[in-house]
């Protein structure tokens, strides 16, 4: 009894002193960490957060850890593989790189021949283009002529250079390479344009033959005129002048009508007469 009494008295003596005050800062500070304990994590969310602030009664869900396996490390088979996330690349504006054309190889020397072969080639197109201009400037040239009918009658055997006439004379079928133009003995024969006398000659078929140069290649011949014609070789004739008259020296068209045997000729070819006369 004697030390229960003395320990009640000690707590008693302890409490009356000091120890009073001891106590009372003890109870004191308990109160301010737990009060600050408490509200400590509000006041940190609601400035972290704003209104969205969590109290201090709520829990936040822990974060899960993330294991990785080694890399040497492989899954085993049947289980499924962890996809790791995919990087997001930037993106950027793209941009165009000119591109320089590569030079192209020189051409192989057989090019170079080729080449100098072009020009023969041109030369032959060149003389075909020449040729060709020399045949207008020939056609044109004949055209600027002025032309009249050798002598004023009917046609008695037409032009047919390509095709078969009965000859009464010969009494057989051949070419034409003329037109014979009725006339009777002595009229008198004229030069269809202007030109020179190349030759007067006799033929066994045809007779007494005047030919004029009209120039280009164009040719007039005049047979079955009289044995002496008016004109010599070298004359030069305009269109109109009497060059002979009609006779009958032609021993190859006796049996046809007194006429002109009239034919034209262009580089060497017979023609029809009418492409150049008037017809009548």
């Amino acid at each position: 009894m004697n030390e229960k009494e003395s320990l009640s008295e000690r707590f008693e003596s302890f409490i009356g002193g000091k120890g009073f005050y001891i106590v009372l800062f003890a109870a004191i500070a308990v109160i301010g960490i737990t009060a600050w304990l408490l509200v400590s994590p509000a006041e940190i969310a609601s400035e972290n957060y704003g209104d969205n602030a969590l109290t201090a009664t709520e829990t936040l869900p822990s974060r899960p850890e993330q294991t990785q396996a080694p890399a040497s490390e492989k899954p085993e088979s049947g289980s499924a593989a962890v996809p790791k996330p995919e990087k997001t690349a930037p993106v950027m504006n793209p941009v165009e790189v000119p591109i320089e054309e590569e030079p192209k190889p020189s051409e192989p020397e057989k090019t170079a021949g080729k080449t100098e072969e072009k020009p023969a080639e041109d030369e032959k197109s060149s003389g075909a283009v020449e040729e060709g201009a020399l045949e207008e400037k020939s056609e044109n040239a004949a055209s600027e002529l002025a032309f009249t009918i050798p002598v004023a009658g009917p046609v008695t055997v037409p032009f047919s250079y390509d095709g078969l006439i009965y000859s009464k004379t010969m009494h057989d079928w051949r070419t034409h390479d003329g037109i014979d133009i009725e006339a009777p003995i002595g009229t008198k024969v004229k030069a269809v344009a202007q030109g020179s006398v190349l030759s007067v000659e006799h033929d066994d078929l045809l007779g007494t033959v005047v030919t004029i140069d009209h120039g280009d290649g164009l040719l007039s011949v005049y047979a079955n005129l009289a044995a002496v014609p008016t004109v010599k070789a070298g004359d030069a004739v305009t269109m109109g002048s009497v060059i002979g008259s009609v006779g009958d020296t032609a021993l190859g068209e006796t049996g046809e009508v007194q006429h002109l045997h009239f034919t034209m000729t262009k580089d060497g070819t017979p023609v029809d007469p009418y492409r150049y006369i008037p017809q009548r």
